[in-house]
């Protein structure tokens, strides 16, 4: 899964720097994002984190975690 082109950081994209970011998300009981807790990438200060996070935020969905068949919120890394 990428993030759509013209979403990719400006500098970067002139410099032809590209990254991998690992994010810790929080997914809510409707297996929505709710919170991007954290982000790492490999390239620091050229917008990746804002780029990740904007994208999880907007585009990901999960299936909620399920404990005794109630949905519970949960943080995963991806």
């Amino acid at each position: 899964m990428n993030p759509p082109e013209s979403s990719y950081p400006v500098e970067a994209r002139r410099r032809g720097i590209e990254t991998d970011c690992n994010l810790q998300i929080l997914v809510g009981t409707d297996g929505e994002v709710r919170e991007v807790v954290s982000i790492q990438c490999g390239e620091s200060g050229l917008g990746f984190e804002e780029v990740a996070s904007e994208w999880a935020l907007a585009e990901f969905r999960f299936v909620p975690a399920m404990r005794g068949g109630v949905a519970e919120e949960e943080r995963v890394r991806w």
